[in-house]
This record gives structure tokens, C-alpha cells and sequence, in this order.
């Protein structure tokens, strides 16, 4: 069990800086795929609730140092993004998959990449990918044969996007093909990318003097968040009715708070088969109730959250119907099995702030 937590926090950086071949974490945008064979189909990537496609939400590159067939190894992260679906500590508009290869593989040479910009060893071996969301893009536009989809909606969003006006052009190629990854067109689809930089956790200061003005600072943070839409589940939540939940039986707001004020920017915290910094003593997930890993039927471990912080840099819609969430806790299977499918489902549980009355 890992001792040290490692923080994420988010950077802006070159798009190209954060395709496949630099095997970046990242947030929002299209996924770098790690393994770029057999990706998860359109139906394993539907949110549960409504049947529609999920779009990327990050992807934290993690590999195994004493695993060769973990040498390179990327977890994925999907949201759906109509708020009707997010339910209070429900993950069942979220998806989860990790892929892992060794040095060796199919795709990427075995020495560390040289960063240049525009050049892609692996243009070659990238998939047919979804123009719109850039998962596998199964279905192609029957008018002009460019474009893929992963599924009709997509294409009917892109149709409406531009796409109606120009196909006709791209099939008598009056004019050029445009570039594929290309997000122009996709402003209110895709969530805003960002790089993710890795950094260790600062040490936890012991008590001062100060601790009750600091508490009060995050408390006050925490309520603008709220009021923003952007955490939890706390709906027209007075400030002394805050201020009294986390003075009283709920030790694990305050335990949250008090951890974060150590780095107020981070938006991810990792640290394999250690233990989640729960938002709430409400809705704990036990360990005895994480389910095994389907593939190999071994036990799974929690490897990551994703923190509320995270909603208020990609885009979301700020509104009582909007997604979101209190922390997202992403378990793997403890022993990172191979065999089987190149991109393994795993499981992911969300946990939401509650009030009690």
C-alpha cells in the first residue's frame, strides 16, 4: 500500500503535447488512447440512464514499475454530460477503462518520444476514430465517406454543427479535407483540455492556532462552489446551516476540507491501494463492497478520485440540472490483469455531499 499521495493539477498546454505518443494524463478534449486496437465500443461507453454516448472526462497515466506488462498503462474516465443523469451517489452516468501495454508493443518505440511538434510515429496505426467525441467511429457519413461517428447521434450533432452545409463540397472535393481533430465545431460538446501535472502531496501541517479561521476560509470556498452549482448535492443550503454540518456529526467534511487546504488547486489525488479522502461520512463505500474485477475475478483496489474542483475548470454548465459530484473514487483490479479485451471496464463510485436536517 502506497503511503505518499500524488496530487493533480491542471496545466494549459500544446494540444499536440497531449496526444497518444507522449502518453499524457490529461482532462476533457478527445482521449489519447493508449492501446490503439480494439478500443471500448460505442455501447460499452452509453451512459446507463439514458442510453447516449458519454464524452471524455480525463485520463491519469499510471503505470506498474514491477509489472512488465505494465510499462505504459492509462486509466480513462467518461461523464455523461446531461444533467438529468447525474444522481445523487449514482455513478451510473460514468464509465471507467484502463489499458496497459509493455515497452515493447505495436504502437510506440520503446525509447522515450522526442517532442516535435506536428510529428506522430503513430499516425499510422491510429484507429478510425468518432469526429465528434473521439472514440472507435464505426459508422461513416454516408454522403461524403470522410467523416466517422460513433454512433447516429453524434453524427446528427455534427450534421447540425456544420456539417450539412459542407458535405456535399467534401464529396465532389471542391474543398480540402479539414482537420479531423479539429474542435472547433465542438464548443459545448467536448469539456475543456487541460493538461494534468503530477505532483506530490504536501505534508500535513500539525494544528495551529489559526485552524478555526482556516476551517471557516474552506467552509466559506466550499459554499461558493455550492451556490456556483459546482459541488455536491447541497441545494439553497443557508451559510449557518453549513457552517453547523460541518461542526457537527459529519467529521469527514471537515477531515476533506482540512486536507485540501493543502493544495486548494489540485483536481485529482492518486494513490494505489490507499485509501479515498471521502467528502462525507454519508455513502461510504466499504471495501468489502467493491466488486471484483470481471475479468479475472481477483479483488480491486482503489487507485483515484477526481476532486469537485475539477467542475469548475471544464466548461460545465453552472445550473441546478448540470452534472455533478462530490468525489469520484476509480478502483482497478489489484492485479492489473492482461489478458482478455486490450481496454478492461473497471469500477468507479460517486459520493456526494448530504445534508441532514
Amino acid at each position: 500500500m502506497s503511503s505518499e499521495v500524488d496530487l493533480g493539477l491542471l496545466s494549459e498546454c500544446e494540444s499536440w503535447l497531449l496526444s497518444s505518443k507522449y502518453f499524457p494524463s490529461k482532462v476533457g478534449g478527445k482521449p489519447a488512447w493508449l492501446s490503439l486496437k480494439d478500443l471500448p465500443s460505442s455501447e460499452s461507453l452509453q451512459c446507463d440512464l439514458c442510453k447516449e454516448p458519454t464524452v471524455f472526462l480525463c485520463q491519469v497515466y499510471a503505470p506498474i514499475e514491477d509489472k512488465d506488462e505494465c510499462f505504459h498503462r492509462t486509466i480513462f474516465t467518461f461523464i455523461c454530460t446531461n444533467g438529468l443523469c447525474c444522481k445523487p451517489n449514482s455513478a451510473g452516468n460514468l464509465k471507467v477503462f484502463r489499458s496497459q501495454l509493455p515497452r515493447y508493443n505495436d504502437f510506440y518505440s520503446p525509447d522515450p518520444p522526442e517532442e516535435i511538434e506536428g510529428e506522430d510515429s503513430t499516425l499510422s496505426s491510429i484507429p478510425l476514430l468518432c469526429f465528434v467525441c473521439g472514440s472507435s467511429g464505426r459508422f461513416q457519413c454516408g454522403g461524403c465517406h470522410i467523416f466517422r461517428y460513433c454512433s447516429k447521434s453524434h453524427q446528427i450533432i455534427h450534421w447540425k454543427k456544420g456539417h450539412k452545409a459542407l458535405c456535399k463540397s467534401f464529396k465532389e472535393k471542391s474543398i480540402n479535407t479539414p482537420d479531423l481533430h479539429s474542435d472547433d465545431l465542438l464548443t459545448g460538446i467536448l469539456l475543456r483540455e487541460w493538461g494534468l501535472d503530477i505532483e506530490e502531496e504536501p505534508k500535513v501541517k500539525s494544528s495551529s492556532a489559526n485552524e478555526t479561521e482556516d476551517l471557516q476560509r474552506r467552509l466559506n470556498e466550499f459554499k461558493h462552489l455550492e451556490e456556483s452549482n459546482a459541488i455536491g448535492t447541497m441545494p439553497n443550503i443557508p451559510e449557518t446551516e453549513l457552517e453547523n454540518y460541518s461542526n457537527s456529526e459529519d467529521k469527514a467534511f471537515r477531515k476533506f476540507s482540512k486536507r485540501v487546504s493543502l493544495n486548494s488547486e489540485q483536481v485529482l489525488r492518486f494513490q494505489r491501494d490507499g485509501q479515498p479522502l471521502w467528502i462525507s461520512e454519508h455513502n461510504i463505500l466499504e471495501k468489502n463492497n467493491v466488486p471484483p474485477c470481471e475479468y479475472c475475478k481477483g479483488p480491486r483496489i482503489f487507485e483515484f478520485q477526481i476532486m469537485p474542483q475539477l467542475l469548475n475548470s471544464i466548461n460545465v454548465a453552472s445550473s441546478a440540472s448540470s452534472i455533478d459530484w462530490g468525489v469520484l473514487c476509480v478502483y482497478t483490479c489489484k492485479n492489473s490483469c492482461d489478458d482478455g479485451v486490450a481496454y478492461k471496464q473497471e469500477f468507479i463510485y460517486k459520493q456526494d455531499i448530504q445534508i441532514t436536517q
